[in-house]
């Protein structure tokens, strides 16, 4: 018996139109609104002293910076942006398993180990597609920076080892990356920690995890400016989500066509997963990720 994240068909989230160009029309509002204020105080310093006493000015200057950040805060969501996109492996015979040797039992709590037998896993695994890895990988890249690794990065990496391995006919090694690879997009607390236990050299960073959050957790990391990884009403699709400066939540939704859209609150569902601090169980911003790299 083994245990595996099933991949389910699209159908409809309810979340009404999907907002394709949303993120476009946003960065473009964005320059615009730059554009307005910087010319307003232009407008009102020329006459300090004169038609004003300055204050007009100073008021455009503070609204030009909160469009400056709404812009650079959009370019970023933008740039971070993965497709959900598997890179399949060649075989579905893998030498793993969650069954415990002693109570001859799998469960959520179990972790992955090598197994002297090879397990059929299905077509999904095999494919390697799934929403929560690339979810992940946008959260860390947008706390640790665009030049960390992307999803199918990770995935193109482990697949080369994995197959190398098992020519080579290191049984070891390939279970070992075979687990890599599962953890990756599981969110059970056995994998979860495993999963972690690869980040450091993954993505050269160090006292920092991920973890599962409850809902008012997530809401408040929200608010202090962090990612969260949500899933959404229905509870099988997870999605990366952020507050904008100006406090609009936005989703970067890797299922191909939905891409970086507005959102609501109302849309998340009860499974939340935010980077923390390992230490203090703090979500990490963007603006601390100097912090923890390696």
């Amino acid at each position: 018996m083994y245990l595996y994240a099933q991949q389910q068909p699209p159908f409809s989230l309810g979340l009404g139109e999907l907002g394709g160009d949303d993120v476009d029309q946003a960065i473009r509002t964005a320059k615009k609104q730059m554009q307005i204020h910087y010319d307003r105080r232009e407008k009102y310093a020329a006459g300090a002293g004169r038609t004003n006493d300055g204050s007009a000015a100073r008021k455009e200057e503070v609204k030009w910076w909160e469009w400056s950040s709404e812009l650079q805060f959009l370019e970023r969501l933008k740039a971070v942006y993965e497709t959900q996109a598997g890179v399949p492996l060649s075989y579905r015979s893998y030498p793993v398993t969650r069954v415990d040797p002693v109570s001859g039992n799998a469960s959520k709590n179990s972790p992955w180990r090598r197994s002297s037998k090879y397990q059929v896993f299905s077509a999904d695994e095999a494919n390697g597609s799934f929403c929560l890895g690339s979810s992940r990988a946008m959260a860390l890249r947008t706390v640790f920076g665009l030049d960390k690794p992307s999803n199918r990065t990770v995935l193109t990496d482990l697949k080369k080892q994995i197959e190398a391995a098992k020519s080579a006919g290191d049984i070891e090694t390939e279970a070992k990356l075979i687990i890599s690879r599962l953890v990756s997009h599981l969110h059970d607390p056995a994998s979860v920690k495993q999963f972690n236990q690869d980040l450091a050299s993954r993505y050269g960073i160090k006292n920092a995890i991920i973890r599962s959050a409850s809902r008012s957790e997530a809401f408040d990391a929200l608010k202090q400016g962090a990612p969260i990884i949500a899933d959404l009403e229905g509870g099988w699709h997870w999605v990366l989500v952020q507050r904008s400066p100006r406090g609009q939540l936005w989703a970067n939704d890797p299922l191909s066509g939905y891409g970086v859209r507005k959102i609501a609150l109302s849309a998340l569902g009860s499974r939340f997963e935010l980077i923390v601090d390992a230490k203090t169980g703090a979500p990490i911003t963007p603006g601390q990720a100097a912090t923890y790299q390696n």
